[in-house]
C-alpha cells in the first residue's frame, strides 16, 4: 500500500510540475509576443512618423501649414500609446515647437486680416428693413494683407538647424525604442 501512495505522490507531483511549467512558459510566450507586435507597430509607426518630419528640412514653410499640423495631431495619440516615455518627451518638444510657430502665424493673420477688421464693414437696411452687410476691403488691401503675411513667414521662419536638432533628438529615441541604436 506505501507503493500505491509513492506512485500517486509522484503522479501528482509530475502533473503539478507540468501545469507550473506550461503556465510559465505561456506567460513567458505571451510576454514575448506583446512586445513582438509593439516592437512591429513601433517600427511602423516611427518610419511613418520620420518621413513626415523629414518634410520640414525640405521645406520649413511647412510649419505654418495647416494640413501639415493635422497631419502631426493624427500622429500625436499613436506616439503617445506606442512610443517609449523618451521618445514621447523628444517628440512632444517637436510637437510644441511647431505648433508654437503655427499659433504665431495664426494669431499674426487673424489679427492682421482686411476681412476680419469690422472697420472695413458696414451696415445697411434695405427696403424691406432687413440688414446686410458691405465689405469695404479692396484688393489692394488683399494684396498688401498677403504680403505682409509672406513677409512674416520669412522673417519668422526657424532655421533648418533648429529643425535639425529637433528631428536628431526624435530620431536617436526612436531607434533606441526600436534596438537599431546598437554599435555594430
Amino acid at each position: 500500500m506505501n507503493d500505491f501512495y509513492i506512485i500517486i505522490l509522484t503522479g501528482v507531483v509530475s502533473i503539478i510540475t507540468s501545469i507550473i511549467t506550461a503556465l510559465i512558459t505561456l506567460s513567458i510566450t505571451h510576454k514575448n509576443e506583446v512586445k513582438k507586435l509593439v516592437l512591429e507597430k513601433r517600427a511602423e509607426l516611427y518610419f511613418k512618423f520620420y518621413d513626415e518630419a523629414e518634410h520640414l528640412l525640405h521645406d520649413r514653410f511647412k510649419t505654418y501649414d495647416s494640413s501639415y499640423i493635422q497631419v502631426l495631431l493624427d500622429f500625436k495619440p499613436k506616439m503617445k500609446l506606442l512610443s517609449s516615455t523618451k521618445t514621447e518627451e523628444a517628440f512632444k518638444a517637436f510637437y510644441e515647437f511647431v505648433i508654437k510657430n503655427y499659433e504665431e502665424y495664426r494669431s499674426f493673420y487673424i489679427k492682421n486680416d482686411p476681412q476680419n477688421n469690422p472697420g472695413f464693414f458696414e451696415t445697411e437696411f434695405n427696403e424691406y428693413g432687413e440688414e446686410y452687410e458691405i465689405c469695404h476691403v479692396t484688393d489692394m488691401d488683399i494684396l498688401c494683407f498677403e504680403s505682409r503675411v509672406e513677409n512674416f513667414k520669412r522673417e519668422n521662419i526657424p532655421s533648418t538647424e533648429i529643425f535639425k536638432q529637433h528631428i536628431a533628438a526624435l530620431y536617436t529615441e526612436m531607434r533606441k525604442d526600436l534596438g537599431s541604436n546598437m554599435k555594430r
